[in-house]
């Protein structure tokens, strides 16, 4: 039985990396960004936020 789980966990650990491989390369040429769709911020509160991060 152990021998089961220990090459159960081993052939889990390849498909894992390729799972995750994968989803990272969809996830970085998807088109757009997640702020795309977001509505513009006002000029005063850019400005706000810029002065604010320059620091």
């Amino acid at each position: 039985m152990f021998r089961f789980i220990l090459k159960r966990v081993f052939e889990a650990i390849p498909t894992m990396l390729v799972l995750i491989t994968v989803s990272f390369f969809l996830m970085r040429f998807a088109p757009g960004n997640p702020f795309s769709s977001e509505r513009p911020l006002p000029p005063q509160v850019q400005a706000n936020i810029e002065l604010n991060t320059a620091r």
